[in-house]
């Protein structure tokens, strides 16, 4: 299903809110509100017959995605080297990351999954 999509957008909405942390007005209760709808969603796959790992997948990879390509207002220009460098950290770790999962997922046999 969609559901690693799903938890990829919850990731973006995470990732939106750490980097845009100075614009909201009550930014602590946001990320509680975040982390409670995290915590319920990650429980629910806790139930049987239900892929976490997918989920767990999908929201790693939709931070990383989420901090390479969603604007970002910029306050100085100490603000900007930190969020360029954060973008180009997550772009490549995402890319290592993806094309390693590539590779054991066609390449390499294991028989438990």
């Amino acid at each position: 299903g969609a559901s690693g999509a799903i938890y990829g957008i919850l990731a973006t909405q995470l990732s939106e809110l750490l980097v845009n942390w100075g614009i909201y007005r009550r930014p602590w209760l946001e990320l509680g509100k975040l982390t409670v709808l995290m915590v319920g969603l990650f429980g629910v796959g806790l139930l049987p017959w239900i892929d976490n790992f997918a989920h767990i997948g999908g929201f790693i990879f939709g931070l990383l995605v989420s901090f390479t390509v969603v604007p970002h207002v910029n306050f100085n220009n100490r603000d900007r080297v930190a969020k360029l460098t954060v973008k180009v950290v997550s772009g490549v770790t995402a890319g290592v990351l993806f094309v390693v999962l590539f590779v054991v997922f066609y390449l390499v046999d294991i028989p438990v999954c």
